[in-house]
């Protein structure tokens, strides 16, 4: 038996579909037709660049028809699913903020405990090399082999908490942040298509680094 979400049912989405695929495959036939005549058709003259021009006008024709056919199909879905999107963000952008704060929380703790770990490390090491030093000093006075005392080594303490919904643990990613930007290296670096496009549109005509120049675009528009 086909389950029932309260929304929508899998036979449901499945009739849908073929009920779209038909009414696209009555159009195929016409497809089919029009790229029958753009492979044959080569634009060598006037007379053909203007059958060209009237096939384009005729394939955005038949776009749009196509498009029509799906969007009568998909746009009343369309709104449901943005609208429970939308309904669910409500509830889910709280538990994502609680998420985020534990998370810091967390961290900051953890940073806390690796300072005091550095501290105790660093006072220990200290202590190390005044008992070293003593040691080579007394061996020195009695012309033997002075005894070498370990480097000191604090463990690091990894979080890793098991619960009966999951488990909650660290690890380490590589990051970065920029300190000098005039020194990173170019192939770092990205040009901003947005920013220069902009640019063009308004006027721009030179950007030192790039050519800005002129180039042919077909544009078709329905009458």
């Amino acid at each position: 038996m086909q389950k029932n979400n309260g929304v929508f049912t899998e036979f449901k989405a499945n009739l849908a579909l073929i009920e779209a695929q038909n009414a696209f495959l009555a159009l195929k036939k016409r497809f089919d037709e029009l790229g029958e005549e753009v492979r044959a058709l080569e634009v060598v003259d006037d007379e053909t660049c203007e059958k060209a021009s009237e096939l384009l006008v005729m394939i955005k024709k038949w776009e749009t028809k196509l498009d029509e056919e799906r969007k009568k199909r998909v746009t009343i879905p369309n709104q449901f699913v943005r609208k429970v999107n939308a309904r669910a963000k409500e509830f889910l952008n709280p538990l994502f903020k609680y998420e985020r704060d534990l998370k810091a929380k967390i961290k900051d703790y953890k940073i806390r405990i690796e300072l005091k770990r550095k501290e105790m490390e660093k006072k220990a090491e200290e202590e190390r090399k005044r008992l070293q030093e003593q040691l080579d000093k007394e061996a020195k006075e009695k012309n033997i082999e002075p005894v070498k005392l370990p480097e000191v080594i604090m463990p690091k303490e990894k979080l890793k908490v098991s619960t009966n919904n999951g488990t909650v643990y660290e690890k380490k990613r590589w990051a970065f942040k920029i300190v000098d930007f005039e020194k990173i290296p170019r192939e770092y670096l990205v040009v901003d298509d947005k920013k220069v496009n902009a640019a063009i549109k308004a006027g721009v005509r030179n950007i030192d680094g790039l050519e800005i120049y002129q180039e042919i675009e077909i544009v078709t528009r329905r009458i």
